[in-house]
């Protein structure tokens, strides 16, 4: 984690080339009199245990008196965007904060919280829900209008290739014969899915079945081969008949299901558990074998329901929650779950505020003298700027200029490691 986080100093020296259209008050004093930073933290739903269990310890780790900060202040909007919007509004009135970091609760309005921050003129970081258009593309247009507005988190589809990596791994090692419950010679996919049109939920949805059945049909391809031999169609998502523009060669698509409440909430594990076990009832001929998971949250859930136990069928999750690492040494159906290291991308939030506030490494264009020089950033670190080199390096941090984040690496946590990496 230290690694990561030291990497982030050194390439944020190449902020200060990104798009701006606010002056920035870089003489504005601190708000605290001893020269610390405060912090304004907003979740979309603290209920979402990968907000309540990894990303508010992690903000907790980072600012007591840690990179700067002496406080942090963490608003649970509790899936509810105006409610998000009034905890901004009343932060920026206040005035009390230096930074914010925000992990917006509708990522289509994203504009709307970085206007409101940026007539403030103090930078924002947003986290684990990245700015999206309505096609669920990355929000570039809306990122690029403002200096000192970044993202940190992970990239989307690398969370669904690793799942479904991991799930044929399991499949492979207990035989496919022995998943295979009907014995029709394919393994029965189904997808539950958090939330409709979210970045991070529709590459998962695509990207892990497709590698799921890549490495079924053969152990050995490479992302290169799979790239080239499966191509979702751009702007659609997976859907009740499966991924568009993709045929499958050893699994047969099952179904989706979006865990969406009656009330709303999205990635809500009550209503994926129901959901699964209403369609496993259903599923008399056992056409069903595995259920790839958006995340821990609903897959924990799910593999404690008694028709999913019964079942025999095969579950993967994303996040490595404490419950979700627990199953996969436990529960023999419970195969992986792919770390999403939200305390660690915290540090990362924490670091990079601290780099913009400081001046140190991200400055803006009318103040560019104190930017420090390529070997004072560099001298002894890695740093990757492509991601070629981040495929390459496991541990490393990636900035996606084009996108203006900071992604980080997920890691397969299976049978195998979970109790070295737990």
């Amino acid at each position: 984690m230290k690694k990561k986080v030291l990497m982030l100093a050194l390439v944020a020296s190449t902020l200060a080339s990104c798009s701006s259209s606010l002056a920035y008050d870089w003489d504005a004093a601190p708000k605290n009199s001893d020269g610390s930073y405060n912090m304004f933290a907003l979740t979309y739903n603290n209920a979402d245990p990968n907000m309540s269990s990894l990303w508010k310890p992690g903000l907790d780790a980072a600012t007591k008196n840690k990179n700067g900060f002496s406080k942090m202040s963490w608003n649970d909007a509790a899936n509810d965007d105006s409610k998000a919007l009034t905890f901004l509004d009343q932060a920026l009135g206040d005035d009390t904060y230096d930074a914010y970091a925000i992990n917006v609760v509708s990522q289509q309005n994203g504009a709307t919280y970085l206007d409101k921050i940026a007539q403030k003129g103090r930078p924002v970081v947003f986290f684990n829900r990245e700015l999206s258009t309505s096609s669920g593309d990355v929000d570039m247009e809306t990122m690029n209008k403002k200096t000192n507005a970044y993202y940190v988190g992970i990239e989307s589809a690398e969370g669904g290739r690793y799942e479904g990596k991991a799930m044929a791994e399991a499949i492979n090692e207990k035989g496919f014969a022995a998943v295979d419950r009907n014995g029709d010679g394919k393994i029965g996919v189904y997808v539950v899915r958090g939330e409709d049109a979210h970045a991070d939920a529709e590459a998962r949805s695509i990207w892990a079945p497709i590698y799921l059945d890549a490495y079924l049909d053969n152990p050995n391809t490479t992302d290169a081969e799979i790239t080239a031999n499966y191509k979702p169609t751009a702007g659609k998502f997976a859907s009740a008949s499966g991924v568009d523009g993709v045929t499958f060669k050893k699994i047969t698509w099952k179904g989706i299901t979006t865990a969406k409440n009656t009330a709303g909430a999205t990635w809500d594990a009550a209503t994926a558990a129901t959901n699964v076990e209403q369609t496993l009832s259903a599923d008399t001929n056992k056409d069903i074998d595995v259920i790839l998971s958006n995340n821990d949250g609903m897959a924990v859930a799910i593999s404690n329901n008694a028709t999913f136990k019964s079942s025999g069928v095969l579950i993967a999750g994303v996040d490595a929650l404490a419950d979700a690492l627990q199953a996969v040494k436990d529960n023999p159906q419970y195969v992986a779950s792919i770390r999403n290291d939200g305390k660690a991308q915290a540090q990362i939030v924490a670091k990079l505020l601290q780099n913009i506030l400081n001046k140190t490494a991200t400055t803006h264009k009318d103040d560019a003298g104190t930017e420090l020089t390529d070997a004072e950033l560099t001298a002894g670190i890695k740093v990757v700027t492509t991601k070629e080199a981040w495929n390459e390096d496991p541990d490393s941090i990636w900035f996606d200029k084009e996108h203006k984040a900071f992604r980080v690496h997920h890691v397969i946590i299976n049978k195998s490691n979970v109790n070295e990496l737990a």
